[in-house]
């Protein structure tokens, strides 16, 4: 195992203050992410692809970029945290395997490294999760104890489920403890739409376990959220006495067709909500048209849109 001589190097920056490039998962996008003054961290995906780790979100299957490329890449820059997000299982090792060969590097650059993987069943998929938290905390710990954990909850936008639910945030927490986390090198990695349903279960986890910051997504293709939803969300979190400690990784509805979407797919999630008595009916109907919403995506490199916090992305 690593010295902890080099723990206190590692630099911990704070969710609230970064500006995300999201699903870098091609040279071309990786390209864009790095030659832009604005990003202050990348968020890549990680899958499997002719017995090597390649950057890739399901469903794609194949990428032109490869981990050990993206990696090399990103320490050449110098600039940027990364936020690795492991989609299979079998990309864990290898990776970290890497990341513990380039810590050194990582370390004298100031970059901060997360770990993500939704190790935790949630909304809308309840079944074994892909990456088991209890295989997969030790494992982060024994190759890369100095790198920071980005921890969620599997989701899907189809199902009876509209929010996280204090069983969620009770398993996490549970987790947490299990491992002995420090809470400060965790953070939570949640669903912007699933969370605004019902925030005090995020705030509420937040203040079990101290030092912990949040970050708020939306997913690749996903309809974008509004303005006011973002402004919304900011200033309840700031109420709740946890602004500071969470951030946003989230795309921006630009043009009139997003707006509209994004206003379609809200008031169905407060439909479902309110209106009890049609539940088969309405229960699901906001991931339903989220879903549908989505834009098509290439299968063949992997290449993704980018989510950026404050970058806007147009219709395409």
């Amino acid at each position: 195992m690593a010295s902890s001589a080099l723990t206190p190097a590692v630099h911990h920056p704070r969710a609230s203050q970064l500006t995300w490039a999201h699903s870098c998962c091609s040279c071309a996008r990786l390209e864009r992410a790095l030659s832009s003054p604005h990003i202050t961290a990348i968020e890549s995906d990680i899958i499997m692809a002719a017995g090597r780790p390649v950057m890739a979100h399901p469903p794609a299957r194949s990428s032109d970029l490869t981990f050990e490329a993206f990696l090399d890449a990103c320490i050449a820059d110098g600039h940027r945290h990364l936020k690795l997000d492991f989609k299979v299982w079998a990309a864990v090792e290898p990776c970290l395997e890497l990341l513990a060969a380039r810590k050194l590097q990582l370390l004298s650059n100031g970059q901060a490294v997360w770990l993500n993987a939704d190790i935790v069943p949630g909304p809308n998929s309840r079944k074994r999760v892909a990456i088991p938290a209890d295989s997969f905390l030790p494992l982060c710990r024994q190759h890369c104890p100095w790198a920071l954990l980005s921890l969620g909850w599997a989701v899907r936008p189809l199902g009876p489920d509209e929010a996280y639910t204090a069983e969620d945030v009770h398993a996490m927490e549970e987790l947490c403890a299990r491992h002995s986390l420090p809470g400060e090198q965790v953070v939570f990695s949640a669903s912007f739409r699933f969370a605004e349903q019902d925030l005090d279960e995020v705030a509420y986890l937040l203040r079990r376990v101290p030092g912990a910051q949040l970050l708020l997504w939306t997913g690749t293709g996903e309809v974008p959220i509004l303005d006011s939803s973002l402004s919304l969300m900011r200033d309840t979190l700031q109420e709740a006495g946890v602004g500071d400690r969470c951030g946003f990784d989230v795309a921006l509805a630009a043009t009139a067709s997003q707006r509209a979407q994004a206003r379609v797919v809200d008031c169905s999630f407060w439909l479902s909500r309110v209106v009890r008595v049609m539940p088969r009916r309405l229960a699901g109907l906001g991931r339903r048209l989220c879903c549908c919403m989505r834009e098509s995506v290439s299968s063949r490199t992997g290449e993704m849109e980018p989510l950026v916090e404050i970058e806007i992305v147009p219709d395409r």
